[in-house]
C-alpha cells in the first residue's frame, strides 16, 4: 500500500471512531436494549456531552498545533517529575468515593471483618500484600473497616505510582524525541485502563502496574538480549501469577519474547510463535480443568452454556457478545485505529519481535476478559475487566513507534494521545461518584433483577462507610422490593422461625439450584436439616459453603454442629478449635468449645473455660449452666443452685431452661433432705 494512502487511513479511522463514540452516547440508549455502555450521559448534566466534544476538539487543536512546544516543555527531567507528581495527586483528588464496583465491599470484608484472613490459592499474593498493609494500618486506627478500605486504597495508589513511573521509563526506552515521548506516555498511561488509577478496591490496579512493567522489560529485552533481562521478565511473569491467576495471560508473550529475541533482526521466529500459541492453548486448558475441579474457582469463569441463574449467558451467547462489544466500545475503541495502522504497514508485523509481543499480550488479555464471569453484573465489574485491556495501550505505542517511518505524522500521534486522555473522561464522572453510580447501575439492575441483591448490598456497605446511614438503610430495606432472591430468603427465615422448616427447605432448594454460588440459602438449609435430625443431608451443603466462603463463621458453626449431632464430639471439638483460630474471641464459638469440652468428660478444663467466660462477659448464660453441673457433681448443692438460678435469670427462654428448672428442683430437694 502506498505511503500517501496509508497516511490517510489512520486519521480517517480516528475521526470515525470519535464520531461513533459521541453518537453512541447520544443515540445509543434509545437504539439498543442492552445499552449500559451508552447511558452515562443520562446521569450527567445535559451539556456535559457537548462540552466533552468541544474540549476534545480544542485540546486536539492545541496539541497538534503546538506539539513541538509541548515536547520541549517536558524535555527537562524536573518538569517530567512535576508532571508525574501532578497526575498522581489528581488521581487521588478524583478517586472513587465508594467501593461498590467489582465486589469491593466483599474485598474489604475479606480483610477487615475476618479476624484471621483466609488466602485463596488463585489470588494469594495480592491479598497477602493488602493484608500486610492492613496490619500496619491497624496500628494507627482502631476501626478495622477504615483500615481495611485504606489498605486496598494504599495498594491501588501504590500501583498507580508504579504505573506512572513504568510508563515514563518505557517511552524513554523507545525514543529520545521529547515530543513523541510525551504523546506516547499519554497513550500508554491513559489507555483502556485509565479508570483504575482512582483508588479502585481490588487486585486490578496491581494487574495494570505489573503489565506496564512487564512491557518495559520486554522493550529492554528486545533492544538487547541479556540473561539478566530475561530472568527479570520471568520473575515478573511468575510473580504476577502468584499475585493473581489471571496474570498468566502474560505467559504466551513471555514465551514468544524469550525465544524470538536471540534471533537476528529481520528473521521470523516461527518456533517462538508456535510455542507461544501452544502455551496460550495450554493455559486455557489448565484454567478450565481447575474450574471443573473447584466450585469456588469456577465461580469466576464463564462456560459455553452459562451457569445458573444465568443459563442464557454463556461464552458466545448474544448478550455476552453484546457486553464484550460494549466493553471494547467504551474502553478501547482506539484498537480499531491501531489495527488500521498495523495492516497498512504490514511489512514489519512478522519480523518486529516487540510488536508481536504486544499482539500476544493483547490477544491473551482480551481472552482473559472474555472468559471472566461478571459475578457482580457487567456494569459493576467493568473496571475489573478493563485491567486486561492494558496491553492495548502498550500495543498502540509500539505500533506508532514501528510505523513512524511509514509517514505517520507527529500531529496524528498528538491526536491519538489527546483522544486517549478524553475517552475515559466521557464516563469517569458517573463511576467515581457513588450517587451517580447508583442511578446508573439501577437502570441495569431493573432489567436484570437477579443482580439487585449484590448491587444493593454493595451500595449499602459503601453508604454505611461514608456515614450516609439513611441511604444505607434505604438500600437494605429496598432489597425486599427489588430482589426476589432476597425476599425469598427472608421469607424462608420467617418460615423456619415459625416451625415450618420442611416448607422452607423446599423453597431454599429451588433457590440453590438457581443460585449455586450463593452460600446463604445453603447455610440455612444445612441448619434446618441439622435441627430436623438429618445431619447426613446437611453435610454436602456445609462442605460447599466452606469451599465458596471459607471466612464465614456460620459455615464453621454448622460443621461442628454436624459432628455434634452425630455424637462425634472429639471431631466437633477439633473443628471448634480450628474455627477459633480464624475467629479468636468469638463468644458463641467459645461457649460451644466449653460445652463440648464438658461433654467429652474434661470437667476441670470445662470449669476453667467457664470461669474465663464469666470473667470476660458475666451476661453469658451457658457458663453458669456448666458451673451448676460441675458443682452438683461435687455435691456443692447451694453453689449449684446459685449457678442454675443465674442461668434461668439470664436465659429464661433458652431451650435448655426447662431441663435446668427440673435439675434445680431436684437439687433443692436433695439439699432439704440433707
Amino acid at each position: 500500500m502506498s505511503s500517501s494512502l496509508s497516511d490517510k487511513i489512520g486519521p480517517a479511522v480516528l475521526v470515525s471512531v470519535i464520531v461513533a463514540f459521541f453518537a453512541g452516547h447520544l443515540f445509543g440508549p434509545s437504539l439498543f436494549d442492552n445499552n449500559w455502555s451508552f447511558t452515562h450521559w443520562k446521569y450527567l448534566p445535559a451539556w456535559y456531552g457537548y462540552l466533552w466534544l468541544v474540549a476534545l476538539a480544542l485540546a486536539m487543536f492545541a496539541a497538534t498545533r503546538y506539539a513541538t512546544s509541548l515536547g520541549s516543555l517536558f524535555s527537562k527531567k524536573r518538569n517530567v517529575i512535576i508532571g508525574l507528581a501532578t497526575l498522581f495527586v489528581l488521581s487521588i483528588l478524583f478517586q472513587f468515593d465508594s467501593f461498590v464496583y467489582g465486589g469491593g465491599n466483599l474485598r474489604v470484608a475479606q480483610i477487615a471483618q475476618a479476624p484471621v484472613i483466609i488466602f485463596r490459592w488463585f489470588e494469594f499474593g495480592s491479598v497477602f500484600l493488602v493484608a500486610v498493609i492492613f496490619k500496619l494500618l491497624s496500628l494507627f486506627t482502631a476501626k478495622e473497616l477504615t483500615a481495611g478500605v485504606l489498605a486496598w486504597r494504599v495498594a491501588a495508589f501504590a500501583s498507580t505510582a508504579l504505573s506512572l513511573v513504568g510508563a515514563a521509563k518505557l517511552v524513554a526506552e523507545l525514543t529520545t524525541d521529547a515530543t513523541r515521548r510525551l504523546f506516547w506516555f499519554f497513550i500508554l498511561f491513559f489507555g483502556p485502563q485509565a479508570l483504575l488509577y482512582r483508588g479502585f478496591v481490588g487486585i486490578e490496579p496491581m494487574v495494570v502496574a505489573l503489565t506496564i512493567w512487564f512491557a518495559l522489560i520486554a522493550v529492554r529485552l528486545s533492544r538487547q538480549f541479556t540473561a539478566r533481562r530475561l530472568a527479570i521478565l520471568w520473575v515478573l511473569t511468575l510473580g504476577g501469577v502468584a499475585m493473581h491467576f489471571t496474570m498468566a495471560y502474560l505467559v504466551p508473550a513471555a514465551v514468544y519474547l524469550s525465544l524470538s529475541t536471540p534471533f537476528k533482526k529481520g528473521r521470523r521466529p516461527y518456533a517462538a510463535f508456535a510455542l507461544a500459541l501452544i502455551s496460550y492453548v495450554a493455559l486455557l486448558y489448565i484454567v478450565y480443568t481447575l474450574a471443573d475441579r473447584s466450585l469456588e474457582f469456577s465461580r469466576f469463569l464463564l462456560f459455553p452454556d452459562g451457569k445458573a441463574p444465568h443459563t442464557d449467558y454463556g461464552l458466545a451467547s448474544p448478550r455476552r457478545v453484546g457486553d464484550i462489544f460494549q466493553i471494547m466500545f467504551l474502553a478501547a475503541p482506539l484498537a480499531i485505529v491501531i489495527k488500521a495502522i498495523a495492516f497498512t504497514t504490514h511489512r514489519w508485523m512478522t519480523d518486529n519481535h516487540l510488536a508481536m509481543t504486544g499482539w500476544w499480550m493483547a490477544v491473551a488479555g482480551t481472552t482473559t476478559l472474555i472468559i471472566l464471569d461478571p459475578v457482580n453484573s457487567v456494569v459493576m465489574d467493568f473496571p475489573r475487566f478493563i485491567a486486561y485491556l492494558t496491553p492495548f495501550s502498550f500495543l498502540y505505542v509500539v505500533v506508532l513507534a514501528s510505523a513512524k517511518t511509514s509517514g505517520y505524522s507527529l500531529r496524528f500521534t498528538a491526536a491519538i494521545a489527546v483522544t486517549s486522555l478524553f475517552l475515559p473522561l466521557a464516563y469517569l464522572p458517573v463511576h467515581i461518584n457513588i450517587d451517580r453510580a447508583a442511578e446508573y447501575t439501577d437502570e441495569y439492575f431493573d432489567k436484570h433483577n437477579v443482580f439487585h441483591r449484590t448491587g444493593g448490598l454493595a451500595f449499602r456497605d459503601a453508604y454505611f462507610y461514608n456515614r450516609e446511614f439513611k441511604k444505607a438503610t434505604f438500600r437494605e430495606s429496598n432489597l425486599r422490593i427489588t430482589s426476589p432472591d432476597y425476599l425469598n430468603l427472608s421469607g424462608c427465615r420467617d418460615l423456619a422461625a415459625a416451625g415450618q422448616g420442611k416448607q422452607a427447605i423446599t423453597i431454599l432448594n429451588r433457590m440453590i439450584a438457581k443460585q449455586p454460588y450463593w452460600t446463604e440459602p445453603r447455610a440455612l438449609v444445612a441448619a434446618l436439616q441439622l435441627r430436623q435430625g438429618q445431619p447426613q443431608l446437611a453435610k454436602p451443603q456445609i462442605d460447599t459453603c466452606l469451599l465458596l466462603a471459607p471466612y464465614r463463621r456460620d459455615h464453621h458453626i454448622n460443621l461442628y454442629s454436624y459432628y455434634r449431632h452425630l455424637g462425634r464430639l472429639p471431631e466437633a471439638l477439633s473443628v471448634v478449635r480450628r474455627a477459633l483460630e480464624i475467629f479468636p474471641g468469638d463468644k458463641e464459638i467459645l461457649v460451644d468449645e466449653m460445652l463440648l469440652v464438658y461433654r467429652t468428660g474434661k470437667v476441670a478444663q470445662a470449669d476453667s473455660l467457664a470461669d474465663r467466660l464469666i470473667s470476660r462477659d458475666p451476661s453469658l448464660p451457658h457458663p453458669y449452666w456448666v458451673k451448676g453441673n460441675i458443682e452438683e457433681r461435687r455435691d456443692s448443692l447451694q453453689r449449684a443452685i446459685d449457678y442454675y438460678m443465674e442461668f434461668l435469670f439470664l436465659a429464661p427462654e433458652d431451650p435448655e431452661a426447662p431441663m435446668v428448672t427440673n435439675r434445680l428442683d431436684q437439687v433443692r430437694q436433695r439439699l432439704r433432705e440433707k
